[in-house]
């Protein structure tokens, strides 16, 4: 009966570590304060395991009790404070309004190429027509990797 005991008790030890890992790599990978509670959980279930209480019920009841309480309180109030900070203006945000030598055509329905402060990037110009090789055209706004342009 103690070699039974024992290797639920190793088992469980293992298992926890196990949680504790993995729930801290989902974490690292996305980082959004959900998954972190669990790890703590997951400590607190292993601690229990190395004081003596070897019924795995109890450590798993703890495990989904503390993990729940810590998500759903300090996780709110954690969230709340760490709140992310608006993404900041890039340098290409300045170029709106410039004006861009087009280097390959472009309309509404087919990217282009331009090419602003000596770098060639993608383009779609939002006017039917469209714009030719070595137009002119003026960047109206970034979307992602591509300035959308109109005819100067």
């Amino acid at each position: 009966m103690l070699l039974v005991v024992d290797s639920v008790v190793t088992f469980m030890r293992v298992f926890w570590v196990v949680v504790i890992i993995g729930t801290l790599i989902i974490e690292l990978a996305t980082p959004n304060l959900n998954t972190i509670w669990f790890s703590i959980g997951g400590v607190i279930a292993l601690i229990l395991n190395y004081l003596g209480v070897t019924n795995p019920w109890i450590q798993l009841i703890v495990f989904l009790l503390v993990s729940t309480v810590l998500l759903f309180s300090v996780g709110k109030i954690a969230k709340k404070y760490l709140k992310k900070t608006p993404e900041a203006q890039t340098n290409i945000d300045a170029a709106v309004g410039k004006e861009i030598l087009i280097t390959k055509d472009a309309n509404s329905h087919t990217s282009g190429e331009g090419k602003y402060n000596g770098l060639i990037w993608s383009v779609i110009c939002n006017d039917e027509n469209g714009v030719k090789k070595d137009e002119y055209a003026i960047i109206l706004k970034v979307e992602g990797n591509k300035l959308i342009v109109k005819r100067k």
